[in-house]
């Protein structure tokens, strides 16, 4: 619907109020959402369509809004929401960690649980446990406590789909 040229991330918030090659946007409950008016074929009059979710999770920040991760990636825990795009830039800054994959983990009491697939920063030389321990102390510093990963797995690599995406 739309391309965002340049080299800043996101797009900036006058698209909100103006809207982008003919499509009106709007942010409901940090959601963002689309409606785009199209003349009817044949007929000289517009057709109006509903505004539709495009599944993006959206933060305002200044004058650009920042994609944040997709609604069907949330992991849903005991009710509490966790994004798990927002996880993984946190673990990230932990030095040790270079990669991280964030993810549910099905549970039957809570709904889910957070897991991560961490690989490791090359030349980081520890005791698995203690720095799994470490980067829970870390995220938990940081994040909520439905957020902290409950599993953590350390792995050589973390798989991508063929659109360069993590599998969710």
């Amino acid at each position: 619907v739309f391309k965002v040229r340049g080299k800043l991330a996101g797009f900036p918030a006058n698209w909100i109020a103006e809207g982008v090659n003919g499509t009106q946007l709007r942010v409901k409950e940090n959601q963002l959402e689309l409606k785009r008016e199209q003349r009817s074929s044949g007929k000289n009059e517009s057709v109006e369509h509903p505004w539709i979710s495009t599944g993006d999770f959206v933060e305002r920040q200044g004058d650009r809004f920042y994609f944040k991760g997709r609604v069907d990636g949330i992991i849903n825990v005991g009710g509490s929401k966790a994004n798990p795009e927002e996880i993984e830039a946190t673990l990230r800054a932990h030095p040790a960690v270079a990669d991280a994959h964030v993810f549910g983990r099905p549970n039957p009491i809570v709904g889910s649980l957070v897991s991560a697939k961490i690989m490791l920063t090359p030349g980081v030389k520890t005791d698995a446990e203690n720095l799994k321990e470490e980067i829970r102390q870390f995220a938990s510093e940081r994040l909520a406590a439905h957020e902290i990963p409950r599993m953590i797995e350390f792995v050589a690599n973390i798989e991508i789909n063929s659109t360069g995406k993590k599998y969710r």
